[in-house]
């Protein structure tokens, strides 16, 4: 086991890297290679990418048929293009010396360059050339020839771009000074096109063209096909976070515009914000805790120790407070009026504590125990505001009135239920049967009532481990552990129980709760589904990678019965450490994996470069198909445990690190401090949008009025899951623009004012129908 991480979080090992902390993708200046495939939403192959790199606050991204600029503000994205002749080839150029001499062609070497200074596109018969620089925020274009008065090009600037905004999204079209079409800027109002159409093949600006005369003119368009899978996963930001010693990250909670993390240090210099309760290490090992914002950048991180160890395991807020679970042996934490303000005795106790959302000030701390070892591991908030506690007990006199009053075996799961102020016992139970148990996770649905799951080494006899439930009724790999999901009523009582696991060993890391439904994640050793079906065959991966462990999801009805479930994994080591739901109902699993042919899908790290890397994998709903599956680490060890879905739709991941060239960018501590540290990372967005065959519309999508005037309302007798995508096709087939819809909804308005006069088909489609109707615009 890893110094950098506590029970039942995975040790890791050691490696090499592929992207040094100095090379990140943020550099200004230098491009990186991709050799990946734009996608349109469609399905279908728009061009495959040359290369990426950082302009300012925007991104270029290069194909052998467009340059593609982008930048993102506040509240919207925009995208502009700019096409490559059809006679030049493009090549990454390693000097910005003799650039018309060249290494080779994108895409002909065995051994690609990681990054260039420039590109370089080159006339099929060698006697022009034009390079692709970045100076600072400037994208410069230089025209080259073998000709010694060959003039170049004036420098493109990216403040030069900036649109004057029509009103309707209208993609504004710019032209050098005698009218020629050079480029179409496509607006992206928050991800979304608001308008974007094709129309003739556009021109390419020659040498002649100074670009300082550019000027909005009509001319053809150059369209960005949108919504756009994106084109590699881009950090946004990435920050280590910890001292000289060891700190390890083990849990994190979402909250809007950023997260909670917590976890535990050895270091006597963590990096602490003033104001907050605790600055300096008080024990051998503290507990800590940090809220982060969107940027991935701190808003307050504090110590939360005592004289003995801390370890913080969950974390979840309520209202304004934050609310922190964990064990201990410190004798010093607690608050008066608590449940239980003086420590219990055995070896450690767990504990629940208040910190203050906005400042990061303990305000309340109970213990939570008996005589003997006793340790808090996951802590959630209910409806009504109360707070639910599971862990592991081997106390047998906790005077609990629920389910379950007595110890059975030699350590059993609890659940406890704790008012707001932590001083009353509102019910606890044991959850156990004659072999041993851990409580790992819990979560709340939306009758007050809890899930907790563990893991499980006991038979399904005399008190059970599950009841009331047809799957999962008796232990899958016999008296092997296996993973246990149970339904606590709000009393206390047990509505049912059952066994989650295969045929070998299993163990249970996490559980989530949307829409009264439950998702579960972990690692399991068995080859398949067994008895309790908790892989379903249409899965993502329904078959198992034959490694050590492959990590796995299911999703549970709130009857406790199968929704879907799959592995995700190698032939390896794979394990799933943490789980969120975005609004639509995808799933983002978090973890760690050392198997060489883990299943990546668009990632830009193709393959595990350390001893364990972190993944991030993007689940579509279904649970029939990974959106996206990426790694994300350095050369040693790296996993990842939990993310927060921003409202922006980018992913912040959290995780613990051993490597000292974990990709960094924009960090607020850039550099590696201790044996293992912290990390923070900002992703791009990850999801896709997909579209259906429109063969496959069931349903006859109603919009009014008819004719239509400047604004146009879909109606849909059944409700569109998001994210889903409005087109809208012209008689004669041709698709004249798209809108991406994230929400689920039954209901659109169109802004269709610049709609030319004519004739229309609207479909509206998420991942399983598509809705149609036709339309009759007369006037634009």
């Amino acid at each position: 086991m890893s110094v950098c991480f506590v029970t039942l979080v995975v040790a890791l090992f050691s490696g090499e890297s592929g992207l040094s902390s100095a090379q990140t993708p943020l550099h200004n200046g230098l491009f990186f290679e991709n050799r990946g495939q734009l996608t349109t939403s469609l399905g279908t192959q728009a061009d495959s990418i040359i290369a990426y790199a950082r302009l300012g606050d925007g991104w270029i991204h290069v194909t052998h048929t467009t340059i593609y600029v982008s930048r993102t503000e506040t509240t919207r994205s925009y995208r502009y293009g700019i096409t490559i002749p059809a006679d030049y080839s493009a090549r990454l150029t390693e000097s910005e010396e003799e650039t018309t001499s060249l290494q080779r062609y994108v895409g002909s070497s065995n051994q690609p360059l990681k990054s260039a200074s420039s590109l370089t596109f080159m006339k099929s018969d060698e006697s022009a050339s034009f390079r692709l620089r970045i100076l600072g925020d400037t994208l410069s274009l230089d025209y080259l020839s073998r000709s010694q008065n060959a003039q170049p090009l004036p420098r493109l600037h990216l403040q030069g771009l900036r649109r004057s905004t029509t009103g309707h999204g209208d993609p504004v079209r710019w032209a050098d000074a005698e009218g020629r079409a050079v480029f179409t800027e496509i607006v992206l109002d928050e991800g979304r096109p608001t308008f974007a159409a094709r129309d003739k093949e556009p021109v390419f600006p020659s040498e002649t063209l100074g670009f300082d005369d550019l000027h909005p003119s009509g001319g053809p368009t150059i369209l960005s096909p949108d919504p756009v899978r994106h084109l590699t996963v881009l950090l946004k930001a990435s920050t280590f976070l910890g001292g000289s010693g060891t700190d390890s990250l083990i849990s994190s909670t979402p909250i809007d515009g950023g997260l909670i993390i917590c976890g535990f240090t050895t270091s006597n210099a963590f990096p602490c914000t003033p104001g907050v309760s605790q600055t300096a290490l008080k024990g051998s090992r503290d507990a800590w805790i940090a809220r982060y914002d969107e940027t991935a950048k701190p808003i307050w991180s504090t110590y939360f120790g005592g004289n003995g160890d801390d370890i913080a395991s969950g974390c979840v807020v309520s209202g304004a407070a934050v609310f922190v679970s964990g064990s201990t042996t410190s004798t010093d934490i607690g608050t008066s009026g608590t449940m239980k303000s003086a420590f219990q005795g055995g070896t450690s106790d767990a504990f629940v504590a208040v910190v203050s959302l906005s400042a990061g000030t303990k305000t309340a701390c109970t213990y939570v125990g008996g005589p003997e070892a006793d340790e808090g591991k996951a802590v959630c908030a209910l409806p009504n505001g109360d707070i639910a506690l599971c862990g592991t007990t081997y106390s047998p006199d906790f005077g609990f009135k629920g389910h379950q009053a007595q110890l059975t075996g030699g350590a059993d799961a609890f659940a406890v239920v704790l008012d707001p102020a932590l001083s009353t016992l509102r019910w606890g139970t044991y959850y156990g049967g004659r072999a041993d148990e851990e409580g790992r996770g819990i979560a709340s649905l939306d009758d007050g009532s809890i899930i907790m799951i563990g893991n499980t080494s006991s038979p399904n006899s005399g008190l059970r481990i599950a009841e009331n439930v047809g799957q999962g009724s008796t232990p899958p790999g016999g008296l092997q552990t296996s993973g246990f999901v149970t339904r606590l009523t709000p009393t206390g009582t047990r509505a049912w129980g059952r066994y989650l696991g295969g045929d070998a060993f299993d163990t249970l890391m996490c559980v989530r709760t949307f829409r009264n439904e439950i998702y579960v994640g972990g690692f399991s050793n068995s080859q398949s589904g067994g008895g309790n079906n908790f892989i379903s065959g249409g899965s993502a991966q329904p078959g198992s990678g034959s490694g050590i462990n492959d990590g796995f999801i299911s999703k549970l009805n709130p009857d406790g019965t199968l929704i879907w479930g799959t592995f995700i994994g190698g032939s390896n080591d794979d394990k799933v450490l943490g789980l969120t739901v975005t609004p639509t109902g995808d799933v983002i699993a978090c973890g760690t994996t050392n198997s060489e042919n883990f299943p990546v899908v668009e990632s830009d790290q193709k393959s595990l470069v350390g001893g364990y890397d972190a993944f991030v994998a993007y689940l579509l709903k279904t649970g029939q198909k990974y959106g996206r599956v990426i790694l994300l680490g350095g050369s040693n060890n790296d996993e990842s445990t939990g993310s927060s879905f921003l409202a922006n739709r980018s992913v912040l991941v959290t995780g613990t690190t051993s490597s000292s060239n974990f990709p960094t960018a924009q960090a607020v501590q850039p550099a590696f401090a201790g044996a293992c540290d912290a990390f923070i990372s900002l992703l791009e967005p990850l999801y896709t949008v997909s579209v259906p065959d429109v063969s496959a519309s069931t349903t006859q999508l109603l919009a009014y009025p008819i004719p239509t005037g400047d604004r146009l309302t879909m109606t849909n007798p059944t409700v569109i899951h998001g994210p889903s995508v409005i087109r809208c096709l012209s008689s004669t087939g041709k698709e004249v623009f798209t809108t991406a819809v994230l929400t689920d909804t039954d209901s659109y308005t169109l802004d269709v004012a610049s709609l030319p006069p004519g004739m229309y088909s609207i479909i509206w489609s998420d991942l399983f129908k598509s809705a149609a109707c036709t339309i009759i615009h007369l006037r634009p």
